[in-house]
């Protein structure tokens, strides 16, 4: 998405440095629209980019059918609705979000945190725990979703709202609590599920192709070889579009994945290139995307390997499909393995994990269902967390450090190291807090939800753990590789969908199986059949498989991290700092957090080439982080 600033004044004037993408205006409301609708969804009726604007003219003095059309659409953009003298300001489910603050009479807001932290971020309202969890978390947890790293500069995320009165007071409001389905709402069939699934996504894909083609757009496929992006790709390939798709190959050209990948496109039709390791990485280009925003050079691959538009001979912008999020939206959590897993192995480690994955089944958030069995192997499921409280569930699904979240496991009152437990207590204000306050109009759905609606409840939450971090990582990334990412899956119609959608016992075991239905359907053949591996090389899985388990099993396993040779890493890192000081030191002031982060200046320094991967992308984000902030702390 391209960058966007505007303001808003007393008077609820709205002042942009960009025209409006176009502007419908009557008597009394007006409607401003920043940013690219390409369609939306509505129960069974498409509207292409013509059709949502002719919509929006009919409903101009209907605040809840426009809002509802934004949260069914597909496109990421900002509408700014006057209404009954308040603005009523909605971003889009995967637009990046805003970010705001109040200066001379006036908000002023932007979607780049690069643009508004240089312009109006003070150094004297630099928050340092907020400094510690962008540092620890994982990038898809790098912000909370209502503050930012400076305490002047607030951020809305995607698929939320800010309405602003005439004396800039704001409120948020949470649009996604609207999706959430009533208690009389009855989930369908997988059968009917796959069907509607299927009518979603087609027609997701044929707006966007639609829209790209009619503005002479071009359009790539990311293509993994996992399921998501295999059914993207079907879904693509069915609306006639002529494309690329691009396959990252971070482990190597020789990886399964890579091998997979190419079956698929093969049996597809469809063009694919391998974009492999740089030898030679350009430290000038890292270093621009280093500044870009946060999230941007947070992994060791992002260091080693060049995913931009000119590396893929583009002169100007490219708009690539992504299948991001679809495993979070879906399943909450699904704890399997990748899709493209070979089936012995892939069985065992579904298995492994079924007794995380048990507890966002409608089994465990059901009161009224029988789940003795629970207690007994494979699931093994804790007496007292066969019935357990949602409060607390969410709480623990908010906290946690790292990406994947085991249910009531991680609590606040544990004996965490001071620095786990300053990050603990962060997140457990900043996102479990300030997400269920948003829910206080609404107090029926955390006191007395049924099954689904407490699914579609920690979902909500779920969206602004990680979902919402996405679109703004994707957007610092276009700023400095210039590739514009598109995010069907994130996008309103297909969100929606998965919201109101319950998990079975069925999709314990068969995790996504919608997914894997609708590309058999569309296919003639399982997924399955284009992993299949020789028999060497499974039994060779199968081994590394069985010893990983016997050994946790016999307790020989070390409860240290493992550790690898990031040298090369370490020496790209050292080479793109901007800053040749501890200049993170100079604005810590709490003792724990100080010897944390000089901690980490000390592993860079001495360049231990052997440390775990937490570590290195801790580094990652550290450098990040003051590369970005480089014009304001030099």
């Amino acid at each position: 998405m391209e960058i966007v600033n505007f303001s808003i004044d007393t008077n609820l004037n709205v002042k942009s440095e960009k025209s409006f993408d176009f502007s419908i205006k009557n008597s009394n409301n007006s409607i401003h629209i920043l940013g690219e609708i390409i369609g939306a969804i509505l129960d069974d009726t498409v509207y292409d980019d013509e059709g949502v604007r002719n919509y929006l003219e009919e409903h101009i003095d209907d605040l809840n059918s426009i809002e509802r059309l934004v949260r069914n659409s597909i496109g990421s953009f900002y509408a700014i609705i006057t209404n009954n003298k308040k603005i009523h300001l909605q971003c889009s489910y995967t637009s990046p979000g805003l970010l705001y603050t109040k200066e001379d009479h006036l908000i002023h807001f932007s979607n780049t945190e690069k643009e508004i932290f240089e312009r109006f971020g003070k150094l004297s309202c630099l928050n340092e725990e907020i400094l510690l969890t962008t540092i620890t978390s994982h990038q898809i947890l790098l912000r909370p979703p209502f503050v930012t790293i400076f305490d002047n500069i607030s951020r809305l995320p995607s698929a939320t709202a800010l309405i602003v009165d005439t004396n800039l007071n704001v409120k948020l409001d949470i649009q996604l609590i609207n999706e959430i389905p009533c208690s009389s709402y009855k989930c369908p069939s997988i059968k009917d599920s796959v069907k509607q699934f299927g009518f979603l996504l087609e027609n997701t894909m044929s707006l966007i192709v639609s829209y790209h083609k009619k503005n002479n757009k071009n359009l790539e496929l990311a293509f993994s070889g996992g399921v998501d992006s295999s059914i993207l790709m079907l879904a693509l390939k069915k609306t006639g579009l002529d494309f690329n798709s691009r396959h990252f190959a971070y482990n190597g050209i020789d990886h399964p994945e890579v091998i997979i990948a190419k079956r698929i496109a093969k049996k597809l039709n469809s063009k694919l290139f391998i974009q492999e390791k740089l030898t030679n990485p350009n430290l000038k280009d890292i270093i621009n995307l280093s500044v870009s925003g946060l999230g941007t050079n947070v992994t060791p691959y992002q260091l080693t390997i060049d995913v931009s538009s000119k590396a893929f001979g583009y002169e100007k912008s490219l708009n690539m499909i992504s299948g991001q999020n679809a495993d979070t939206v879906y399943h909450v959590d699904t704890f399997a393995p990748n899709s493209s897993t070979s089936t012995p192995v892939k069985f065992l480690r579904t298995i492994s994990k079924l007794n995380y994955r048990i507890m966002y089944s409608d089994l465990i958030l059901n009161r009224n269902k029988t789940k003795w069995f629970l207690r007994l192997w494979p699931f093994s499921v804790k007496q007292k967390n066969l019935n357990p409280d949602l409060s607390q569930f969410l709480s623990s699904v908010s906290i946690p450090m790292d990406e994947h979240v085991v249910p009531l496991k991680e609590k606040i009152d544990q004996n965490d190291s001071k620095i786990k437990n300053i990050v603990k207590q962060n997140k457990h204000r900043n996102i479990f807090l300030a997400v269920r306050d948003n829910f206080m109009h609404k107090q029926e759905l955390l006191n007395n939800p049924n099954s689904l609606q407490k699914l579609s409840v920690i979902k909500v939450f779920r969206w602004y753990r990680t979902v919402n971090n996405v679109p703004i990582n994707y957007h610092n990334l276009y700023i400095g590789q210039n590739i514009d990412r598109v995010l069907p899956f994130t996008s309103g119609p297909l969100a929606n969908f998965f919201l109101k959608r319950s998990l079975s016992l069925s999709e314990m075991f068969f995790v996504k199986r919608i997914f894997y239905k609708y590309f058999q359907k569309e296919v003639g053949k399982k997924y399955s059949y284009f992993c299949k591996n020789n028999a060497t090389h499974t039994f060779i899985l199968l081994l590394k498989f069985l010893y990983t388990k016997l050994s946790m099993i016999l307790k020989r396993k070390t409860k240290l991290e493992t550790t690898r040779d990031y040298s090369k890493e370490l020496s790209i890192l050292n080479k793109i700092r901007l800053h040749d000081k501890k200049v993170l030191l100079d604005h810590v002031s709490n003792k724990e957090i100080r010897s944390y982060f000089d901690s980490l200046y000390k592993t860079l320094e001495i360049s231990r080439s052997n440390i775990s991967r937490n570590e290195m992308m801790a580094l990652c984000r550290l450098i990040n982080l003051e590369n970005m902030l480089y014009k304001k702390m030099r």
